[in-house]
């Protein structure tokens, strides 16, 4: 299918020029993660934007300060669908004005037949789908692990995830060296970062170690535009955090309006440790001493029952806390299966899978050349179980699962090398920032797992949403950056070496052939990957600043926060009773005896022993003996008994009698008592 081809200066411009680049998207069947619809867009400044001319108000429709509303079906779909998930302000009559502008110019600047201006280059969309930029929530870029340094830098990185689609990165600052806060270490991830980026960038921060300068410095960082801190469960005297460790990292999050995210492995019983006596209990201590030191340990040490055990415990952590939950690198069904399980439940958590969860087979690390099976070695491990792909893309498509990241943490050989002989210094991590977006095509969209618009909203909505950049990233929409995807679902790729744009010399990806990616890229309005040529400048990219207490993780979390403690099953309000059934419920007054009907009973005595045939007795009420609360509406719960067997009852104003016994034997009569 013929194409037009972009005029090079625009994928080309220098960066001084940029602002001032404006460009028309045309023919383009837009994809957001609610709906679909035909349209064309105009970029400018780096955003989506308009220089129509406003047409003559139709009948029924109004002027704002926007323009005018349009009267095309599909436009007035779209804004419905924008309102409902428009960040929201403080004050319904400033929300209200603030959506009803949105309205009015997401018709004139998404729309069609769109008059360009003059010098304006052209993308012609046919054929293809346009979709926001990705989010990629999970990337460590120029980090520092194991005693090494990753492949990727904070330059070849951000290029590859452009080259894959993606145009926002999230990545993770860690204390480089011992005695480093985390102020430094923030300092000192911007600094290079800014000299590097190629795409938009943000920064989740790892702790350590949870003490009273940490929970200050946190307060801090919120201020300098970080709104979510890691947490591990395993790594075992390096980054593991006890369990009060870990519930002291959830509480400051909620307090100061940070999602907290956790690495969910059972670190104790994975333990390699630094100790002489092997324990049957670390699972890494026990297979060195039976041999085992291929990379195929790595998988054994840690089975999906370990990840799902620390995902279950971390859950009901935050539970307790009322702290949102964001479970990173989601790779096993079990693990999975306990985040759907809660969110059914209510609870405020977020899973996250990856790229290589669902494209690449764990038995990779039982191949018998070390440099194939350490390149697959990450935590959690990719599974072995050849369902285990395929029920983690279910779980996206149900919701269970929110987002796709890549955990891009590229070592090239000479450092994987590092663990031969013992599987437990292999560095961890491998290659998908730029993968990401069409592995989860090829393994979703192409086999009917997911639409386009759950493609969307795992690849980049959802992430956007979770950490508070949504709808500025993650949206077609007016006001948001032009990071656009131009998406061809018949282009085909395959990954290797020596296409990929990573610095990483091994690619795991190399068995998986994906029909659908990216054909153009645009980032801020710059177009940087043209007809799959990628130009992309050193420092393009900007840190992008998150608010804390986002809508999409805080709003539950602040009216749950807000209610009155739940009642328990004494303080059930119950319908009053009659006075005559009072009589017989009344409480009893202090002292040693109980009271009913007046007169005075010795304590423990039941109205039975006391055989007072003058009292007024009545039937059981109800109240007596249930157990269980009332339903809402106020009616007994059927599951409870209809009637007593203990306490008062009707026949108790009748005198007890003697038992009398006659028998007539034959030939006589005798009588008895009992």
């Amino acid at each position: 299918m013929p194409r037009r081809r972009l005029v090079e200066k625009v994928a080309l411009s220098p960066p001084s020029r940029l602002g001032h680049v404006k460009l028309l998207i045309k023919n383009a069947k837009i994809v957001n993660d609610d709906a679909t619809f035909e349209g064309e867009i105009f970029v400018e400044d780096g955003i989506i934007r308009c220089t129509t001319q406003a047409t003559p108000p139709l009948d029924g429709f109004t002027v704002g300060d926007g323009g005018y509303k349009e009267k095309d079906l599909f436009i007035t779909i779209f804004c419905q669908l924008r309102q409902c998930h428009h960040q929201q302000l403080d004050g319904d009559s400033v929300v209200f004005m603030q959506l009803h502008r949105d309205v009015i110019q997401t018709n004139r600047q998404v729309g069609k037949d769109i008059i360009a201006p003059g010098g304006c280059e052209t993308i012609d969309a046919k054929g293809m789908l346009v979709m926001p930029g990705g989010v990629d929530p999970h990337t460590h870029l120029e980090f520092y692990f194991m005693g090494t340094r990753t492949a990727d830098d904070f330059y070849t990185g951000t290029k590859a995830a452009l080259a894959g689609g993606t145009t926002t990165v999230l990545d993770f600052v860690a204390k480089r060296e011992p005695g480093m806060t985390l102020l430094e270490a923030f300092d000192d991830c911007c600094a290079r970062a800014k000299e590097k980026a190629c795409c938009d960038y943000g920064l989740h921060v790892i702790l350590n170690e949870m003490n009273d300068q940490v929970e200050d410095e946190m307060a801090e960082l919120v201020k300098r535009g970080v709104n979510s801190f890691k947490m591990f469960m395993a790594y075992k005297d390096a980054l593991m955090l006890t369990d009060e460790d870990l519930i002291r990292g959830l509480k400051r999050c909620a307090q100061i309006g940070a999602l907290a995210q956790v690495h969910a492995e059972n670190g104790d019983i994975i333990a390699e440790g630094d100790g002489e006596t092997v324990s049957e209990d670390e699972n890494e201590k026990r297979l060195l001493k039976e041999g085992v030191t291929a990379p195929e340990g790595h998988l054994l040490s840690r089975d999906d029952e370990i990840e799902a055990e620390a995902t279950n415990r971390v859950c009901i952590l935050a539970h307790q806390v009322n702290c949102p939950l964001y479970v990173v690198h989601v790779m096993s069904k079990s693990a999975a299966d306990v985040i759907s399980h809660r969110r059914n439940a209510g609870q405020v958590v977020f899973g996250e899978t990856l790229a290589s969860a669902i494209g690449v087979d764990g038995s990779e690390l039982r191949n018998s050349s070390f440099r194939h099976a350490a390149a697959h070695v990450m935590s959690p491990p990719i599974r072995e179980d050849p369902k285990n792909r395929e029920q983690l893309v279910n779980m996206i498509a149900s919701g269970a699962l929110s987002c796709i990241g890549s955990d891009h943490c590229v070592f090239d050989t000479p450092k994987k090398a590092l663990g031969e002989g013992n599987f437990t210094k292999i560095p961890n991590g491998c290659n998908g920032v730029e993968e990401r977006m069409a592995v989860l095509w090829e393994m979703g969209v192409n086999r009917g797992k997911i639409d386009p618009c759950q493609f969307v909203a795992a690849t980049s909505t959802n992430a956007a949403k979770v950490f508070n950049l949504y709808p500025r990233k993650g949206r077609i929409a007016v006001g948001s950056d032009a990071d656009i995807v131009v998406w061809d679902p018949q282009l085909v790729r395959k990954f290797t070496p020596a296409n990929h744009h990573s610095a990483g010399d091994f690619n795991v990806f190399e068995k998986l052939i994906c029909r659908g990616a990216p054909r153009f890229v645009v980032s801020r309005g710059r177009v940087v990957v043209n007809e799959g040529e990628v130009h992309v400048s050193q420092g393009w990219g900007r840190l992008l600043t998150m608010p804390v207490n986002g809508q999409h993780a805080f709003a539950r979390i602040r009216a749950r926060a807000a209610l009155p403690p739940e009642a328990t099953e004494d303080e059930v309000i119950e319908p009053p009773r009659s006075s005559r059934a009072s009589a017989v419920a009344s409480p009893a007054p202090s002292g040693g005896a109980d009271s009913v009907d007046g007169a005075s009973v010795r304590s423990g005595e039941t109205p039975f022993e006391q055989r007072r045939p003058s009292r007024d007795i009545f039937p059981v009420q109800p109240q007596e003996f249930h157990r269980r609360p009332l339903t809402k509406g106020g009616s007994r719960n059927l599951q409870d008994s209809s009637f007593s067997l203990s306490g008062a009852q009707i026949d108790d104003n009748k005198n007890a009698k003697s038992s009398v016994r006659v028998h007539n034997p034959p030939g006589g009569r005798s009588h008895g008592i009992w």
